[in-house]
């Protein structure tokens, strides 16, 4: 065998050095956040690339996407002594014993909320996490609370900031924040929607701001409510929104208590309707979820599982809205009083639907592969300072996401 001589203090590289193309598209993306983070210090090319390239930050976005064991569950955990809120993340795992069970995963912890504060919402489009949050004392929450704050995190950089706080009118009655990404233009954006109610002379109104992630200040949309697809002032604002397809849509009541799905295209920055389906006369409470990437509906009424079933209304073509029922049988033992309501329902792609039910002081979640019809059982191992006693905490699951390098600044 040839040996490369020494020459002097240099050593010949007898390895081919790869082509950059090669290391910076093919190799570091397939690499978790968490290592690519440290990865910055190894030079500024690389520090630029991982922190703002376009094409690599897609790669890498795509690559956790497509696989669903880069799938990472996010949970709020409450503790009723200390009134903290605590963030964790779980890796999903899919290896089964056998039993209709999975192995244990363990949380990590991500964030901790001060008992000064109190989470009231939160979302979750594309990797990034949007927090909703005021200060207390507060009786209750008003809506001109001045320290209302908007907090959007990365759990997987542990990068994060503060938007710029947004004047409310003293006539505003209610406000809602839709936060999501647009993969047309690449921006990601939280519209504010506020109702407005002039008492003296008894007139509503409707204001829209909108803030794209980068920007340091709110736009005002003009809108004139005769010409929009639907009558925001005959309904709350409350509902949980879905972002797919680079556009946000939640549940409204018409004025004949008919539900409509809103639709806000993030890129024209347009509204639209989108009808539910035809009910058999029941009059069925939706709440609108992601189901496989597709819009779903699920009667809140009917998530009972006494009836050892769940109906879902899935959106299989958007562009014609047509709509397909699929039903859901649950196992015999969830009869318990332990799943007398599902208070979560969140998928991935693959299939899978994670299903969790109250009161949530159970370390564990259950998902439905939708392929095969069956039940399986993921038990969570969460940190021991944070679970030290199951009777005084509570757990939620947020959403599901997969990881990203999406910076927060531009």
């Amino acid at each position: 065998m040839e040996v490369a001589e020494v020459e002097g203090d240099h050593v010949p590289s007898v390895v081919p050095e790869l082509p950059s193309e090669i290391i910076w598209f093919l190799i570091l993306p397939r690499l978790p956040a968490k290592s690519l983070m440290r990865f910055k210090c190894v030079c500024k090319s690389w520090s630029s690339l991982i922190s703002g390239n376009p094409t690599f930050l897609g790669v890498h976005r795509n690559l956790r996407c497509n696989n669903s064991r880069y799938t990472h569950l996010l949970l709020n955990v409450f503790d009723c002594n200390t009134g903290h809120d605590h963030l964790l993340s779980v890796q999903t795992n899919q290896d089964g014993d056998g039993d209709g069970s999975t192995s244990p995963a363990s949380a990590t912890h991500l964030l901790t909320l001060s008992p000064d504060y109190h989470l009231y919402d939160y979302q979750c489009t594309n990797g990034l996490f949007c927090i909703f949050y005021f200060a207390k004392p507060v009786a209750t929450k008003t809506q001109h609370d001045p320290e209302d704050h908007v907090h959007i995190f990365n759990p997987s950089t542990g990068e994060s900031i503060i938007l710029p706080h947004t004047s409310l009118s003293k006539y505003t009655l209610q406000i809602k924040g839709h936060f999501g990404f647009s993969p047309f233009t690449n921006e990601y954006k939280l519209l504010q929607v506020q109702l407005c109610h002039d008492w003296t002379s008894n007139l509503f109104s409707l204001k829209l701001k909108i803030l794209t992630l980068g920007s340091d200040s709110w736009r005002c949309i003009e809108v004139d409510l005769d010409q929009l697809p639907f009558n925001p002032l005959s309904s709350h604002l409350y509902g949980e929104s879905v972002c797919l397809h680079g556009a946000l849509h939640w549940i409204y009541q018409d004025g004949e208590d008919r539900s409509r799905i809103v639709v806000f295209d993030l890129g024209e920055e347009r509204f639209k309707v989108i009808a539910t389906p035809e009910d058999d006369g029941s009059d069925p409470c939706w709440t609108i979820a992601e189901v496989g990437g597709r819009l779903a509906l699920m009667d809140d009424k009917d998530a009972m599982p006494q009836k050892l079933m769940l109906e879902l209304w899935i959106l299989k073509d958007y562009q014609n809205q047509v709509w397909a029922k699929e039903t859901i049988n649950f196992p015999s033992h969830w009869r318990e009083s332990t799943y007398h309501h599902l208070n979560s329902l969140r998928t991935i792609h693959t299939g899978e639907l994670f299903i969790q039910s109250s009161p949530g002081v159970q370390a564990s979640l259950h998902f439905y592969d939708m392929k095969s019809n069956s039940f399986y059982k993921s038990s969570i191992v969460l940190p021991d300072r944070i679970w030290q006693n199951d009777g005084d905490a509570r757990l939620g699951l947020i959403t599901i996401y997969h990881e990203t390098l999406a910076p927060l600044r531009l």
